[in-house]
């Protein structure tokens, strides 16, 4: 929650800084740097309560890089214009919100992350 709310307050002043595609390369090493410490403090650290907050802190990480490249992707996809019902402009907004609301949400990020890798 507190990545959701963090990535849409600073959003906009950290594109001001770097473009999107060099935010997505970041967030999806973040995301990446966050499985795999998942994946290593599971295996590696006894059953502590420091096993436990140093999954729960990679998860967080996992989840701000994913929330972040889907907000992207979002923000992406909403300001391209190329939704049906373009030719009536005052509708455009709603079909815009409907169509940004009922996307799946898991998979763009699967679908658009192999697609930004397999074009760059």
């Amino acid at each position: 929650m507190v990545a959701t709310a963090f990535m849409m307050i600073f959003y906009p002043m950290i594109t001001r800084k770097i473009t999107r595609k060099q935010l997505m390369t970041v967030l999806i090493g973040i995301s990446a740097v966050g499985y795999c410490g998942t994946l290593v403090f599971g295996w590696v650290i006894a059953e502590t309560t420091m096993r436990f907050w140093m999954v729960t802190i990679a998860n967080m990480l996992a989840n701000f890089g994913q929330y972040g490249f889907y907000l992207i992707m979002m923000i992406s996809i909403i300001n391209t214009g190329q939704l049906p019902g373009n030719e009536l402009p005052g509708l455009k907004r709603m079909i815009q919100g409907t169509f940004a609301s009922t996307y799946p949400d898991t998979a763009i990020p699967t679908v658009t992350m192999l697609l930004y890798f397999s074009a760059s």
